[in-house]
Parts: structure tokens; C-alpha cells; sequence
């Protein structure tokens, strides 16, 4: 029903109390373009309602429009896939979120436009209570989920490893990952085998050796990357170096990965190398083109020695031959927080024809130990243990100029910069009639979490995401988590 005549003001806090009634909304957050414009019905609502988000803030990006009040409402967008339909439940959903938006968006001065808005948004929502509590099914792993396209679908070919129905966690615990759809593996350094990790279930791993000092896993596409393309890689990785069973704390250097136009780790020209000194000198990134021609960065961010999982991320705009207008950028999500490594901007990337990027190489090589506090002929000891463990490698390429950069992620928070949980989706289906993909939780432990499903379109020009939408989601994890198969499960601990 619509809320009563008699309510004197159609403000944020009408808004947000009454969708609070409705049953299936399990939390709302909501902005404003400035605290101007929150007053106290609102802090009010705060105080009487659990199901407000537990912090709040104004965004920048309205701040300089006063006038023009902001509101976001996200209710639970979220339904397991049924089909391919878009449902009228979705279609009431985005309709009632548009007439609130405008109503919130309306110049303070047409407070009867505003209102008469902000009453229809309502009485839609209201209307359709039902659906919204049918759409709040909890997900699990591996679950169908479909979710509205707020922008079109992107032209490009890609890659996920990771996922239920990935090549990681499909393969027998303990044998060699299978070779196919441009991956190989085993074909330098030690024996990578899939196995449990207790944080991310099934993964790849290898152990290393004074014999065996690279693993490898690579990626081909088919054919060289053309110019004017954007170009994403992504992947979970972490190391275990032990001397005598502790962590190996001198100098050492781990080459994390390479793009390149050959299938080598050899350095060549026309590659870009993201290496890493983790105890000392830090990490640098290299770009050589075929002209002999390069860059060099030295700092940033890296995954930590004998640390936790980090995901690292290279994103690259080949830009036009001879052309100052390529980009790279580099992340690393680490520790529940994400920094921007490298954000290199009118970069040439190409000097020419000769040469194109098609190879990724995680090379993973270790080596060079001590050499900075002892010399390169050292014979101090050297880590007994060196294992590399990694997962979900993604990488997807542009077909056309505007694709590449759009994704899908799962996290805690719409903004990256708050986003301690991050989880890479793949996609089965995306056109007019939404986004279908197949839930890939990840690294996630077990219990239930409230989350989202953020919809990306590229990067802005200090390299953090451009978000299109962001839809709420809870999240099963189930104990103990099953991947693979001949994995006997262990109790927890």
C-alpha cells in the first residue's frame, strides 16, 4: 500500500522505512550527494532499523551539486536462474528504483514533482513485496545466477580456470591439470599437480628445486593481440620459501609473469614483465618493445614472501603503432585491501608492426638468492622448500577497441577501495536479457556472507573500477567445501 496521505514530507527516510517492510530485503544502503542533506529522520532510522547498512557516507562524485539530493536504493536483485527471461519482479524492481532516483534527483525547488515521484516508486515497491521475497534465495558455489545487464555485452575472447566447472577444480586431486583451450602446464619447471589449499580449495601447485626453478602456466589465445585493444590478466598466487623451516628472509627474486610475443620465459623484445624482489629491492615492471625500445618502473606492489594469497592484475591498452597511447596497469589485492601498483598512461606500447603481445606466461621463477648482500657466485645455503600455489587464473582480450576491461566480480563492498573480499566471475551468457553466470565463491570461508555481484565497465583514470551496477547477494559457504574429484573431505579444524 501506498504510505499514508497524510505524511506530511516524501523525503530519503520515508523512502528507505518503507522499504525496510518489505519482506526478502535483507539490507539497505544508501547514498547522498552531500551531508547537507541528511537530516535527522534519517539518523533516526538508523537508530530503530536492522536492516540498514552499517555505515554511511556522501559521495564526492555529487558533492558539487547541492541542489540535486542523490538517493541509491539496492534492494535484492539477486534471483538462482530460472532462465533467460527477464521477469516482471526485475522489470517492477528497476522501474520503482528509477522513479525513487528521480525523486531524490529533482531540484529542491519542485517539491510537489519530487513527492509525486518518490509516492510511485513506493506504491511499485510495495506492489511487489511478493516477488522481492521470492528473488532472496541464498547461493552457494557453483549455483546459476542471473542478474539485469546494465551495459552492453562486451566484444572480446577469455579464459577462466577457476570456477565449479573450471579446469582446476574438475580435474582428480593429485594429477597433472589437463592440457586444452590454450593452457598448458608442466612444460617447464617442477611437476604442477591440483591439490587442496585450506583456503581456496582446489589449486595448482608445484614444488621447485635447484633443478626445477620456474612453473609455469600459459595461456595462448590463438593469435597475436592487435592494436587498440584492451587486455585483462588476473590470478591468485602465493609461495612457501622455507630454509631449515623457517621463512627464507634474504634477497631473492620472483619473476611473477610475462605477456609476450613468443612462448618463452626468455626475455626478449616486445614483453611486458612484472618481477619481484620481495625482501629488498621491491618490484619492478618492464616493458620492451621490438624496437629495443623500453620502459622501466621500479616500486609498488607485490604479493608477499611466504604471505597470504594475493590477487594480481594487469591491465593493458595496446594503443596504435608508434602511438603514446597505450596504458598499463598493474593491482594487487592482498591482506583485504587493494593498491594500485603501476598506472602508466599515454605508454607505447607497440613500436610497429614486427611484433605483437599473444603469450601469458606466470612464470613464477625463484632464484637469484642472496646475491644482493653476498654477490652472485654465493654458496650460502638456499631454501630447501620453494612451492608455488595459484588459482583462478582469468585473461580476457578485446575483440573491438571498447572491450576487454568489463567484468565481474564478487566483493563486500561496491567500491574497490573498500572491498576486502574480491572473487573473479566468468560468464556463460550476456545480452539484453541479463547476465548468466555460474557463482564462483572462491577463497570465501565457510558461513554466510552478504555480498555483491558488481558490474564492471573499465577503469578510470587513476586505475580503480568503473562500477555500472552492483546487485546484493548472500552467499552460502557450505563446511566442509568439496572441490574436485578424489578429494575425501577433512573435518575443520
Amino acid at each position: 500500500m501506498l504510505p499514508p496521505a497524510s505524511s506530511s514530507v516524501a523525503d530519503l527516510a520515508l523512502l528507505v522505512e518503507t522499504i525496510a517492510q518489505i519482506s526478502g530485503i535483507g539490507r539497505i544502503r544508501f547514498m547522498t550527494s552531500h551531508p547537507l542533506e541528511f537530516f535527522d529522520r534519517p539518523i533516526d532510522c538508523y537508530a530503530r532499523g536492522p536492516k540498514y547498512s552499517q555505515h554511511f557516507g556522501h559521495s564526492q562524485a555529487q558533492a558539487r551539486c547541492p541542489r540535486r539530493p542523490f538517493i541509491r536504493i539496492t534492494g535484492s536483485l539477486i534471483r538462482p536462474a530460472v532462465d533467460a527471461q527477464r521477469t516482471p519482479a526485475t522489470a517492477l524492481l528497476e522501474c520503482a528504483t528509477a522513479l525513487s532516483v528521480n525523486a531524490m534527483s529533482a531540484p529542491l525547488r519542485h517539491p510537489a514533482t519530487a513527492a509525486t515521484l518518490l509516492q510511485l516508486g513506493l506504491g511499485v515497491l510495495c506492489l511487489m513485496a511478493p516477488a522481492m521475497q521470492a528473488m532472496s534465495a541464498e547461493v552457494r558455489h557453483g549455483d546459476k545466477v542471473l542478474i539485469p545487464a546494465p551495459i552492453a555485452a562486451p566484444q572480446l575472447s577469455r579464459s577462466f580456470l577457476g570456477g565449479a566447472s573450471g579446469r582446476i577444480e574438475t580435474g582428480a586431486m593429485g594429477a597433472a591439470p589437463q592440457n586444452g583451450d590454450g593452457w598448458t602446464f608442466n612444460d617447464l619447471g617442477g611437476p604442477t599437480t591440483l591439490q587442496t589449499d585450506p583456503t581456496r580449495g582446489a589449486v595448482l601447485f608445484t614444488p621447485m628445486d635447484s633443478q626445477n626453478y620456474n612453473a609455469t602456466r600459459r595461456y595462448d589465445p590463438g593469435l597475436a593481440i592487435l592494436p587498440q585493444r584492451h587486455v585483462y590478466k588476473a590470478h591468485y598466487v602465493r609461495n612457501v620459501l622455507l630454509l631449515d623451516g623457517l621463512p627464507y628472509t634474504k634477497s631473492y627474486q620472483w619473476k611473477h609473469e610475462r605477456i609476450s610475443w613468443q612462448n618463452s620465459v626468455s626475455d626478449t623484445q616486445c614483453e611486458l614483465k612484472m618481477h619481484n624482489w620481495p625482501t629488498s629491492m621491491g618490484p619492478i615492471t618492464l616493458l620492451n618493445r621490438a624496437d629495443a625500445s623500453g620502459d622501466t618502473w621500479w616500486g609498488g606492489v607485490a604479493a608477499d614472501s611466504n604471505g597470504a594469497w594475493a590477487l594480481l592484475e594487469v591491465f593493458v591498452y595496446t594503443g596504435s603503432d608508434g602511438g603514446s597511447d597505450g596504458r598499463v596497469v598493474t593491482r594487487v589485492h592482498k591482506n583485504g585491501s587493494t593498491r594500485i601498483s603501476q598506472n602508466r598512461v599515454d605508454t607505447r606500447i607497440y613500436s610497429g608492426p614486427e611484433r605483437r603481445l599473444r603469450y601469458f606466461v606466470e612464470q613464477n621463477y625463484f632464484g637469484n638468492f642472496g646475491q644482493i648482500e653476498h654477490g652472485v657466485d654465493n654458496t650460502l645455503p638456499k631454501p630447501q622448500v620453494r612451492e608455488i600455489y595459484s588459482d583462478d587464473s582469468q585473461v580476457q582480450i578485446g575483440s573491438e577497441s571498447q572491450s576487454g576491461w568489463q567484468r565481474i566480480e564478487l566483493r563486500d563492498s561496491i567500491d574497490l577501495r573498500d572491498a576486502e573480499v574480491r572473487e573473479l566471475q566468468d560468464w556463460q551468457q550476456w545480452n539484453s536479457a541479463g547476465i548468466a553466470l555460474q557463482l564462483n565463491t572462491g577463497g570465501l570461508p565457510p558461513g554466510l556472507h552478504d555480498l555483491y555481484l558488481v558490474v564492471i565497465s573499465g577503469l578510470d583514470v587513476e586505475g580503480w573500477d568503473v562500477v555500472s551496477a552492483a546487485y546484493p547477494i548472500q552467499v552460502r559457504v557450505d563446511a566442509p567445501r568439496l572441490f574436485g574429484n578424489g578429494f575425501e573431505p577433512q573435518p575443520l579444524p
